[in-house]
């Protein structure tokens, strides 16, 4: 039973009799009897399903993570959807990546997951899929959920805070060209729902999130000793202002930042430039900026002030 707690469907699987049956295949023909080329992902993947039907119990509860390739998620949602429907402890399975928009091909696989999978840990949801990632502050379908990715999705501040506030259980954060996602979603006020203290966020073109609303967030010093992963792309933060976030991060292992800088370092920061006891890795990319950013930045290594600091 224990091989079935972790499954990963492949287009080629690899074995020591590789090369044997490799030689074998040379002799029989890869094409099914109306002569159409196989697709071993999609029979590995019936095979499997057929299995744990045929014993939900005994081999279906065991499983808890499902990996499949991209077209065989994308393309057999329904072969995906029989599947799963018997796999009540499954905590992880590659979904299509538009599953939560209203595409009418992906509504069976979307209501099993919904009904099914309440154990998942990591869901993501893209444009179109708005109205679904709202639904979750009051429906709490996965109250284990611990990894949530957001890409290009247009919703309200307040209503996203209502989302992240419901999900307690969450770890990890990650929002990409998500431009509603701004300072006035971490705001702190008594009037609003707390927001969860996150391990690790990652922030990726998402320009109207800047240092103010970040420190907001990490006014509290459960958020503060929480965070020990943080990546910067692209957002409202600037280079000049990243040893604030710093001073509020004191648990932070892990530092990526990465941005257009158009103005120089301001001359009254430069001896306390990205300071930090307890980084470990860093790492700091900055474009269309004067060699003296560079220089300031490389002279703030050399000054050693990150003790603990093993990669750049």
């Amino acid at each position: 039973m224990v091989l079935y707690h972790s499954v990963r469907i492949d287009m080629v699987h690899y074995c020591r009799l590789e090369a044997h049956l490799a030689e074998k295949r040379k002799k029989t023909s890869h094409l099914d009897r109306n002569g159409i080329p196989t697709n071993p992902a999609l029979a590995r993947l019936r095979l499997f399903r057929r299995t744990v039907r045929e014993d939900p119990i005994r081999i279906g509860k065991v499983v808890q993570f499902l990996k499949t390739p991209f077209m065989i998620r994308e393309s057999w949602q329904v072969e995906l959807a029989q599947t799963i429907a018997v796999l009540p402890n499954l905590q992880y399975v590659d979904l299509p990546e538009r599953m939560f928009t209203d595409e009418p091909n992906n509504a069976m696989l979307r209501r099993e997951v919904q009904v099914r999978c309440c154990k998942l840990r990591k869901i993501a949801y893209s444009r179109g899929s708005e109205c679904w990632l709202v639904g979750l502050a009051s429906q709490q379908v996965w109250l284990w959920l611990e990894v949530l990715e957001l890409n290009s999705l247009d919703v309200d501040p307040l209503a996203m805070r209502a989302v992240l506030a419901s999900l307690t259980r969450l770890r990890a954060l990650k929002v990409t060209k998500t431009h509603s996602f701004s300072d006035e979603l971490m705001a702190f006020d008594d009037g609003l729902p707390p927001l969860v203290a996150l391990e690790e966020l990652i922030l990726k073109d998402t320009p109207r999130m800047t240092t103010v609303g970040l420190i907001k967030y990490l006014s509290s010093y459960e958020t503060q000793n929480a965070l020990k992963v943080l990546t910067l792309e692209d957002t409202g933060v600037q280079s000049s202002q990243l040893q604030e976030v710093l001073v509020v991060t004191p648990s932070l292992r892990t530092l990526a930042f990465q941005a257009k800088v158009s103005e120089p370092f301001p001359s009254a920061k430069w001896p306390q430039l990205l300071a930090s006891a307890k980084l470990k890795t860093l790492r700091f990319e900055i474009s269309e900026t004067p060699d003296a950013a560079f220089t300031i930045v490389v002279a703030d290594l050399k000054a050693r002030k990150n003790p603990n600091q093993s990669r750049l």
